[in-house]
């Protein structure tokens, strides 16, 4: 039984570091540190040069973050139209 279960939890573990099925269309890319880092094709590049491919877990984190912050600056921009709006009624 505990053979078993070592045999699951090893294949479980295997897909957790599977390389992630991304579209071709996906691509993230950010400046930290003076370096730019882009995701293309669950691939990391660092400046430029392949450095590994990400995990599916990896993957659905960059895509989560990406979202929240695109989220973050929509609101962003919608409070400042509407600030500027509502102070170009006043005038």
């Amino acid at each position: 039984m505990i053979f078993f279960t070592i045999i699951l939890l090893f294949i479980w573990l295997l897909k957790l570091t599977e390389p992630a099925p991304i579209p071709h269309d996906e691509s993230y890319s950010f400046t930290k540190g003076g370096r730019t880092c882009s995701i293309q094709n669950g691939k990391l590049f660092i400046d430029g040069i392949f450095k590994r491919n990400l995990t599916m877990t990896e993957m659905k984190e960059v895509k989560y973050w990406s979202e929240a912050f695109n989220q973050f600056v929509t609101s962003r921009r919608r409070l400042r139209m509407n600030l500027h709006l509502s102070s170009s009624r006043e005038l």
